[in-house]
């Protein structure tokens, strides 16, 4: 029997786990929450503000982006031109000061693989409106909030906002089978906090390199939440475990991260 966790705690990033019982009696399950705005390690994150008037309209330009170390380390960010209407998920105008939080996971690390919301054998709803079990593979994830001077987060832009994401070089282009480069399609993916599924939204050309090598995909939204950019396959069926036991019973668990372009678990 599998069960699907989605977990939330006040201050923390939403997380999921598929949880597979193959017995009855008690059965463990770690599933990890980062904090929010805070990232890991492999993470970088960035902070900024700006003013909302009385109608929910931005009066200025604002982007929030990650300050990324090493300096060559692909960055995040989200850019909100001025003149855009922000809601709460009531439905209200937002008011006052903005915050916005940017946290964008880039480092192939376990640290930022345990971070991704769900696991990467996830189900994804695609643009066909189709909910699929499938293989995700992440070049990179970027979570972001923007709150107003209540605290309460705005859930809606109009109109949209741009989200960016750099992709750095070396890269495996699950479609192609080779490192990125100028001109491929990458997909992107936001994940939803109440059901604990990845959301298919479209495509974005990358471009560039830039001066730091890295390439460019940007995307426009209405919403924000964690966001990925990446591919899903059938996943990859090469390498094996041999684990030699030494007579005693009990459970073992393993997790194998990809050295290239993406992780596995």
């Amino acid at each position: 029997v599998s069960v699907r966790l989605n977990l939330s705690a006040e201050g923390y990033q939403s997380n999921s786990a598929t949880i597979t019982l193959r017995s009855s009696g008690r059965t463990d399950a770690q599933v990890f929450l980062v904090r929010g705005n805070e990232g890991v390690s492999g993470s970088e994150s960035g902070n900024n503000s700006g003013v909302i008037d009385g109608s929910g309209v931005l009066l200025q330009s604002f982007r929030t982006q990650t300050s990324p170390n090493p300096a060559n380390q692909a960055e995040g960010a989200v850019s909100v031109p001025a003149g855009t209407h922000g809601s709460t998920s009531t439905g209200d105008s937002a008011t006052g000061q903005l915050q916005a939080a940017v946290v964008y996971y880039t480092a192939n690390t376990p640290s930022t693989a345990v971070a991704f919301p769900g696991g990467f054998q996830v189900p994804v709803q695609t643009l066909g409106g189709s909910l699929e079990e499938t293989t995700m593979t992440t070049a990179g994830f970027m979570t972001v909030t923007v709150t107003d001077e209540s605290g309460r987060q705005i859930t809606r832009f109009d109109p949209p906002i741009e989200l960016s994401m750099e992709i750095e070089p070396g890269t495996l282009n699950r479609q192609t089978g080779n490192p990125v480069q100028s001109g491929d399609d990458i997909s992107f993916f936001s994940y939803d906090d109440d059901s604990g599924i990845w959301m298919e939204e479209g495509e974005a050309q990358l471009t560039g390199p830039g001066d730091d090598g890295n390439f460019l995909a940007s995307f426009l939204t209405q919403h924000l939440t964690t966001w990925s950019a990446g591919y899903t396959d059938s996943g990859c069926s090469s390498g094996a475990f041999t684990i030699q036991r030494n007579g005693n019973t009990g459970s073992i668990s393993a997790r194998a991260f990809s050295a290239s372009g993406g992780w596995a678990a």
